[in-house]
């Protein structure tokens, strides 16, 4: 029987979802509570990263298993301009600057009610999970409670990774999770890790799969490879499909291929009459694909644990991967399950053996590594022990004091993901607010990833902050006070503040004149060496 409430925090959550991580974190929590612990599986009304914001009611409800689903409202931008405008600097540049990486963080599906919910009742849960790492739900969720927080990233090696904020949220949380070996190594190379364990996941084989019933239902003769999952250029579809048709140009080879997944596919003219698109499946059809194909083709260069691989393995069905990524080729080198491609020539060999009696052997191969490797009882047991190890069971607290409930304080300054003693004031006063019970709002100058962005040096901004202030029994402002931020706390009857030191009396700060007496005193060198110090982009 285990002991504790555990909160799960994916960013969505649903049972008709295409998604890894979302899929793992949702049998986590089913297979936990099956155990016995008491387990809410927290999450938005959102389907997708892009559209259909409110496509699942909010409110709770009851699974089969015995956890709590909590569904909170999700919001988002409909331009999404400033994530557009971010994937394209880091499709180029590798990383982006302070300003550009909040706006990107905060144009994404944001879950505002999630957030208030872990604030008011985190003590009374032994852990919070958090996946997958890059979403808003994620990097702000773990600002709540670090020391009860456990980040399962689901970890790529990719571009957003380095952004500003990921690094706070590994070094504070109690512990991280990780699906494999390289994953974890990958997250030790970047990040200050505390505790960390593989716990790996699992993949329950499909019952009743149907070969035949999948080739009579969608006319499929033949041998034919197969792609199921996400199809967009993050998970190397647009590439494969590019590869593909240089790979079957001029080779005569039996193999068709059909994909399955959502998003719009754009099929080479040389290879339409070779592709196969059926959209997407329900569950019964896309395991009767599994069990017919010949070879599963997972194209993706990112991955931190690849499940459709080991859904084929279950169902006997033999891989070719992206040599590039380096969880499938782990997977393909311990198990002899499959082989790799890093090129179209490497790819259309692959596709010559996989018809071969030699090549089929090796989905039996991935059949027992998968049922050794990614069984429920084994993943289950590694995460009970890690539990157990970091946040023993009478670790949590009790509720926030309901006596304090009703207060409102609202937090003036900047937030992360940008750093320094500042923010760290600001963070400090936000939980000494939830911890006390109180509903408190934070209000940044700058791009951030607080719900509030106001300038209190301008008209607009200050007239924003002074109708938050309204009603408000505490004010916590860290940074210089505008006169126009002072009237407005002039009515809350509670006011900290946090300014920045002024100059030291003994060592006052040089006038203008006394400076500009210093560089005439230098003579012309050091006159131009100044000069060319100040300019943009000189003298660095």
């Amino acid at each position: 029987m285990g002991s504790g409430r555990l909160g799960f925090v994916p960013v969505r959550s649903g049972d008709d979802l295409v998604g890894g991580a979302e899929m793992l974190v949702t049998e986590l929590a089913d297979g936990l509570a099956r155990r016995g612990f008491a387990v809410d599986l927290l999450t938005g009304t959102t389907r997708d990263h892009f559209t259909e914001v409110d496509h699942y009611p909010p409110g709770v409800t009851v699974r089969d298993s015995g956890a709590r689903l909590v569904r909170f409202r999700s919001v988002a931008s409909t331009a999404r301009a400033d994530r557009v405008r971010g994937n394209r600097l880091l499709a180029t540049t590798g990383t982006l600057g302070a300003d550009a990486a909040a706006r990107w963080f905060r144009d994404d599906v944001r879950v505002p009610g999630l957030v208030e919910h872990l604030a008011a009742h985190s003590l009374e849960y032994r852990a919070l999970v958090f996946a997958p790492y890059l979403y808003w739900t994620t990097l702000v969720g773990t600002l709540v409670d670090p020391a009860r927080t456990i980040v399962m990233p689901c970890l790529h090696d990719e571009p957003a990774a380095g952004l500003p904020g990921y690094d706070r949220m590994f070094r504070e949380s109690r512990g991280a999770w990780f699906l494999t070996e390289p994953e974890a190594a990958l997250a030790a190379r970047r990040f200050d890790l505390g505790d960390a364990a593989v716990i790996g996941s699992a993949v329950a084989p499909a019952t009743g799969a149907d070969p035949a019933r999948f080739r009579a239902r969608f006319g499929v003769d033949g041998p034919f490879a197969l792609t199921v999952g996400r199809r967009e250029d993050g998970k190397g579809f647009g590439a494969f499909l590019t590869e593909y048709a240089s790979a079957t140009r001029g080779v005569r080879t039996p193999l068709r291929l059909v994909t399955v997944g959502p998003g719009a596919v754009s099929v080479p003219e040389s290879v339409r009459d070779r592709v196969l698109d059926l959209g997407v499946l329900d569950a019964a059809d896309r395991d009767d694909a599994l069990a017919a194909a010949t070879v599963l083709v997972q194209p993706s260069p990112h991955e931190s644990f690849s499940r459709v691989v080991m859904e084929a393995w279950c169902a006997g069905t033999p891989v070719i991967v992206n040599g590039e990524c380096a969880v499938s080729v782990w997977h393909c080198d311990r198990s002899g399950g499959g082989v790799t491609y890093r090129s179209a020539p490497e790819l259309a060999e692959a596709l010559r053996v996989a018809t071969t009696s030699e090549f089929a052997a090796r989905g039996a191969r991935g059949r027992a590594y998968a049922a050794r490797e990614a069984s429920w009882p084994t993943v289950l047991d590694r995460v009970e022990a890690s539990l157990d190890a970091w946040l023993p069971p009478g670790g949590a607290a009790g509720p926030a004091d309901p006596g304090a409930s009703g207060r409102r304080t609202v937090v003036v300054g900047p937030f992360p993901p940008t750093t320094g003693p500042q923010v760290e004031h600001v963070l400090a006063a936000t939980r000494a607010g939830w911890r006390a019970g109180a509903r408190v709002t934070v209000v940044s100058p700058g791009p951030s990833l607080a719900p509030v962005h106001a300038r209190p040096d301008t008209a607009v901004g200050a007239r924003r902050i002074g109708r938050l202030l309204r009603g408000a029994d505490r004010a916590v402002v860290v940074g210089a006070v505008h006169p126009r931020l002072a009237r407005a706390l002039d009515r809350v009857a509670e006011v900290e503040r946090h300014e920045p030191q002024a100059p030291s009396p003994t060592q006052p700060r040089a006038g203008l004149a006394e400076r500009v007496a210093r560089v005439r005193a230098g003579g012309p060198t050091f006159v131009r060496t100044v000069l060319a110090r100040l300019r943009p982009g000189q003298g660095r």
